[in-house]
């Protein structure tokens, strides 16, 4: 407990006989470097663009600027009912994404659309990436004071637009040069299949695609379009004014019925002896796709306008199932990464909105409190403080800390109550490396961090160092073949094992939870994938939620150089 400490300064602890700590800092801003770097693992992922000097020693040249395709490749939804189904049998389908753009795509219409954000082995731009365009506007709405130009050193710094905008901005923009004159906006940039070149984004050459128009893809346009220009608005009034004329115009189709959207295509599929047959699958929109990301839109809409119309949209059409992904009900997600859906009832119950119903608005606040009590009380459960659950699943993320604190700094900041701070610091503590494993859990922060994961322009850079600011899924189960080609190795005629007598080929393993990390990038994908919407957004946003008014970086920060082999302590970890 350093709450006594009134000196600010670097420290560390030392136990005699046992050895000393990393050194570590007491000071007002000791988040700031950590939110710092988090928050430019956007930058490091943009796509489009080159990345360049003095913006960061990790450069590479732009890409995927070629112009774009068509086909009828529906984007994800938000609802997991939106699928292909066998027009013959009624059965559900999946993985049919690369075979229907095979079969739809029109090359002779084109498009430029440009922008948005990788994630770790792929150059799709998708639906998933509002997540994180959420959780940057989220950071700036729950703590503004904390947020300036200048700040990120960011190619657009000095605009006179806090940086943390300017970057939510280059991740809603990929959909703005996608909107079509009708207000309808696409979901999703596909290509026909996974990367499979041996260089940097650049080198990649296959063709992109975009997704059809759907209700749900463009309403989650609209959401972000007037929550940016709502934001944006105190700096710069005219852009502030094209986003919302761009969101109203965007809201208007996604609310008209008659835009539903129905796919029938025959793909090409093989069977269980690798036999090509043909199939006719549908795939059909519903009315309550867009219902849920329709709530955030519409609350934002009104905050912005003034307009009841879009309130009484926002109570009467939307919130039962807005209220519903919170509480369980039916269509209810239990999947922490879908905050994106949670921001619509924080907002509502949060801001101050003018002829609000009390007694929907309540009920949004205490789902939310309630929502934070579920998690909150697994705390004390856990010698190294996390709020996940004893037989709780590890896989996309929510093994991390900072992907359930995220509902305890909304609790925070709709009740005052310190033991949602409380927890969301100690959430925060476990991510920086008061674990098990004593890693932090993103890469640049901290002495000790993952150095072998699975980012392809990381693997492929030439810089031993991974890019700062990427946080892998983590702890996980280990798979077999991380036990067979990692934690052992052939010596001559025989298998040395670096697991315990009896570990190294039992299933599960019976190491302890937080040490069940598969320590190398490719091996073990479940442990050391990413994706900037399911670990990037809640990184920057719990981080951000706590940084100091006016925080602005040093100069040896924003010069940052990659480390040597001999600076990266968490290249060689055990296990």
């Amino acid at each position: 407990d350093f709450s006594q400490f009134k000196k600010t300064g670097e420290y560390f602890i030392q136990v005699p006989a046992l050895g000393r700590s990393w050194p570590f800092k007491i000071d007002p801003n000791a988040l700031g470097e950590a939110f710092y770097t988090a928050a430019r693992l956007f930058y490091h992922q943009r796509c489009g663009i080159a990345l360049q000097q003095p913006y960061t020693a990790w450069t590479r040249n732009a890409c995927h600027t070629g112009p774009v395709g068509e086909c009828k490749l529906p984007p994800e939804g938000s609802r997991a009912s939106a699928k292909f189904y066998d027009k013959k049998t009624g059965k559900g389908m999946s993985n049919l994404d690369f075979a229907v753009i095979k079969a739809t795509r029109n090359d002779s219409k084109t498009h430029k659309i440009w922008g948005g954000w990788h994630d770790a082995a792929d150059y799709d731009r998708r639906p998933g990436h509002y997540f994180c365009l959420f959780d940057l506007l989220g950071t700036y709405e729950v703590n503004p004071k904390a947020f300036t130009d200048n700040q990120l050193n960011l190619p657009e710094s000095g605009n006179g637009i806090p940086d943390i905008l300017d970057e939510a901005q280059f991740g809603l923009d990929v959909w703005t040069r996608a909107q079509k004159a009708d207000g309808s906006v696409c979901g999703r940039l596909e290509q026909i299949g996974h990367p499979n070149h041996p260089g940097m984004p650049d080198k990649d050459q296959k063709k992109v695609y975009k997704s059809i128009e759907t209700r749900d893809s463009t309403m989650r346009y609209a959401a972000g379009a007037a929550w940016y220009s709502r934001l944006v608005k105190a700096y710069k009034p005219k852009l502030a004014a094209d986003y919302l004329k761009r969101a109203k115009k965007a809201y208007a189709w996604a609310l008209n019925p008659k835009n539903m959207q129905v796919v029938t295509v025959t793909v090409q599929k093989k069977d269980h002896k690798g036999k090509p047959y043909a199939v006719q699958v549908e795939w059909r929109e519903t009315e309550e796709e867009h219902h849920e990301i329709g709530f955030l839109a519409a609350v934002n809409l009104y905050l912005a306008t003034g307009d009841k119309k879009y309130l009484n949209n926002a109570e009467q059409k939307y919130f039962k199932l807005a209220a519903e992904v919170y509480s369980g009900g039916k269509g209810g997600f239990k999947y922490p990464q879908f905050l994106f859906l949670y921001w619509g009832p924080f907002l509502y119950a949060w801001s101050d909105v003018p002829d609000v119903n009390e007694t929907l608005q309540k009920r949004m606040k205490d789902g939310l409190i309630a929502f934070a009590d579920s998690r909150l009380k697994y705390m004390p459960w856990w010698p190294y403080k996390h709020s996940i659950t004893a037989g709780e699943g590890q896989a996309w993320g929510h093994s991390l800390p900072l992907t359930w604190a995220r509902f305890m700094v909304l609790a925070y900041k709709l009740t005052s109550e310190e033991k949602y701070r409380d927890n969301a610091l100690l959430s925060i503590d476990w991510h920086l490396g008061s674990n098990a494993l004593g890693l932090s859990a993103t890469t640049g922060i901290g002495q000790m961090y993952v150095n072998s994961m699975m980012d392809w322009e990381s693997i492929r850079d030439g810089i031993l160092e991974p890019v700062p600011g990427v946080t892998p899924y983590g702890v996980h189960v280990i798979p077999l073949r991380m036990r067979r080609n990692v934690y052992q190795m052939k010596v001559g005629n025989r298998r040395v094992y670096f697991l315990p007598e009896g570990y190294h080929e039992s299933y599960p393993l019976g190491i302890p939870r937080w040490r069940s990390i598969g320590p190398h990038g490719t091996e073990d994908v479940g442990s050391n994938e990413f994706t900037v919407g399911e670990t990037g957004g809640p990184t920057a946003f719990v981080l951000g939620a706590f940084l100091s008014e006016g925080w602005k970086p040093d100069e040896k920060l924003i010069m940052r150089k990659p480390k040597t082999k001999e600076e990266l302590h968490g290249f060689f970890r055990l296990p």
